[in-house]
């Protein structure tokens, strides 16, 4: 969705709770793939696995899915995402919550602020076993 700012166009999250339609684009390594699987689908409409990082970032940004995930990325697949995602007003950090790193390959969780927080958590509770 795009909504006006002064002069500048600028996307915006959707106003509607965020888990009223969850749809979380992943990709993980396969020795998380049954744990992550099981909790994600507990908590999500459905679960896609889309091929461009830079794509599913800007329908992160843009309300048609709730969260992205991957576990390495490279930064040109996601640098020009990262702008959007965070001009739309979403998060968009590492797997331990620390900024993305434009100058080497890293892990990459994108989101509103709930559904961010919400896969940290499961995705935490993944690696403490």
């Amino acid at each position: 969705r795009v909504a006006a700012a002064g002069d500048a166009m600028r996307a915006q999250f959707p106003a509607l709770p965020w888990n009223t339609r969850a749809l979380w684009v992943l990709a993980f390594e396969p020795a998380a793939r049954e744990y992550l699987c099981n909790e994600i689908l507990q908590r999500a409409a459905d679960v896609r696995r889309g091929g461009s990082a830079a794509l599913d970032l800007a329908y992160v940004a843009a309300g048609r899915q709730d969260v992205y995930f991957e576990l390495i990325l490279r930064p040109w697949d996601y640098a020009a995402g990262s702008v959007i995602v965070t001009e739309a007003g979403g998060k968009i950090t590492t797997v331990d919550d620390q900024p993305v790193n434009l100058r080497r390959d890293c892990s990459v969780v994108a989101g509103c602020e709930q559904a961010h927080a919400e896969f940290l958590k499961v995705y935490s509770d993944y690696k403490q076993g």
